[in-house]
C-alpha cells in the first residue's frame, strides 16, 4: 500500500514538474517575442484606476463565493449539508491546488476536502464529478448565448471563425450532456463503464478505478438531479460565477475605452468555451492565443493588460486565501494522490 501511494504521489509530483516546466517554457518564448508588448502592457496596468482594480478583485472573489454555494448545495448527505463557509473553504482549496499543480491533483484536493469535512468518500467523488458537470453545462449554456449575441450583433472576428466556434460550441454541448447522461442515466453509465472495460482491458487496474468513480458519480446523479429546485439553483449560481469572471475584460477595458459591455462580456463566454475544449494545462495557452484573436484587434496593447490581469485574479490572487484553507486541512494526503490515504486518515 505504502509503495503504491509513493509511486502515484510521484507520478503526480512528476506530472505537475512537467506541466509548470512546458508553462514556464512558453511564458519565457512569448516574453522574448513581445518584450515591447508586455512593457508597453505593464506600463498600462500601472495606470490602472484603484477602483477597476477593487472591482475585478471582487469579482474574482464573488466566482469562489457564488462555487461555494453550489458546493454546499449539492453536499446533503444523511440529512446533513456542509455550511456555506465549509463549502466557500472548499472552492478556495481545489482554487488553490489548481494552480500549484496546473490541475493534476486538484480534484483529489477537493475530493480530500470535502471527505475532512465528514462527508463519505463516496458521495465527496460524485459531489466534485456533479460540480464539475453544472459548470460544463453553465459553460455550454453561456457561450452558446454569447455566440448568438456576437451573430446578432454582426462581430466580425466571430463571423471569420465561424466554422471554428461552431465546431466548439458542438464539442462544448457534446462533453456536458456526456457528463449529465452518465449521472442521470444508469444504463448510459453502464455503457460507459463496458467501452471504458474495453479500452483499458490491459490495464485492469485503471480500468477498476475508472468504473468505480463512474458509479460514484452516478450514485451521487441520483441524489442531486431528483431534486428540480437544486438543479435549477445550481445552474444559476453556476452561470453566475461565470458571469463574475467574463465580465473582468469588460471592467478593464472600460477603465480606457468606451465599451460595450454585453458584447465585450459575450466575447469572453465564447473563448472561455472554446478554451474549455481544448487540451492544455490549466487552460494555458489556449485561452491567451484565443483572447488575444478576439480582442486585440480593438483594444490593442490594451487586451495584453487586461490578459495578464484576468491570469492574475482567476489562478494568482484565489492562492492567498486558499494557503488558509491548505493550512487548515493539512496537505500531506493530497500530495499522494491517493484515495486511499483519505480512508486511512478518516
Amino acid at each position: 500500500m505504502n509503495t503504491q501511494k509513493d509511486t502515484a504521489g510521484t507520478d503526480s509530483m512528476r506530472s505537475g514538474l512537467i506541466r509548470w516546466a512546458v508553462v514556464a517554457a512558453l511564458l519565457v518564448f512569448v516574453f522574448c517575442w513581445k518584450k515591447e508588448e508586455i512593457y508597453e502592457a505593464a506600463g498600462e496596468i500601472r495606470h490602472l484606476p484603484v477602483t477597476t482594480v477593487m472591482i475585478c478583485l471582487v469579482l474574482a472573489i464573488m466566482y469562489f463565493v457564488f462555487e461555494g454555494g453550489v458546493i454546499m448545495l449539492i453536499s446533503t448527505e444523511n440529512g446533513r449539508r456542509l455550511r456555506f463557509n465549509q463549502a466557500f473553504g472548499c472552492s478556495l482549496y481545489h482554487a488553490f491546488y489548481k494552480f500549484v499543480s496546473l490541475g493534476v491533483i486538484s480534484g483529489i484536493a477537493e475530493v480530500f476536502y470535502l471527505h475532512s469535512e465528514g462527508i463519505s468518500l463516496g458521495k465527496s467523488t460524485g459531489m466534485s464529478l456533479i460540480r464539475y458537470t453544472l459548470l460544463r453545462i453553465a459553460t455550454a449554456l453561456i457561450g452558446v448565448a454569447g455566440t448568438v449575441i456576437l451573430a446578432v450583433n454582426g462581430h466580425a472576428r466571430l463571423h471569420s471563425l465561424r466554422v471554428f466556434v461552431i465546431l466548439g460550441m458542438l464539442v462544448s454541448l457534446v462533453i456536458a450532456f456526456m457528463m449529465f447522461a452518465i449521472s442521470f442515466s444508469h444504463r448510459f453509465a453502464v455503457a460507459v463503464k463496458r467501452f471504458a472495460g474495453f479500452v483499458f482491458k490491459k490495464n485492469p487496474g485503471r480500468r477498476d478505478k475508472v468504473c468505480v468513480q463512474i458509479d460514484r458519480f452516478n450514485e451521487a446523479g441520483k441524489s442531486t438531479w431528483r431534486n428540480k429546485t437544486e438543479i435549477v439553483c445550481g445552474i444559476v449560481l453556476s452561470l453566475l460565477q461565470l458571469l463574475c469572471w467574463n465580465a473582468i475584460p469588460a471592467v478593464i477595458f472600460a477603465s480606457r475605452f468606451e465599451v460595450d459591455f454585453p458584447e465585450c462580456i459575450s466575447v469572453m463566454t465564447v473563448v472561455n468555451m472554446l478554451g474549455a475544449v481544448m487540451i492544455a494545462p490549466a487552460g494555458v495557452g489556449t485561452l491567451e492565443y484565443l483572447f488575444s484573436l478576439f480582442y486585440s484587434g480593438v483594444y490593442g496593447v490594451m487586451s495584453t493588460a487586461a490578459l495578464i490581469l484576468y491570469r492574475f485574479f482567476t489562478m494568482v490572487a484565489p492562492c492567498i486565501p486558499g494557503i488558509a484553507a491548505v493550512l487548515t486541512h493539512g496537505r500531506a494526503e493530497v500530495i499522494t494522490g491517493k484515495e486511499e490515504a483519505i480512508e486511512k486518515r478518516y
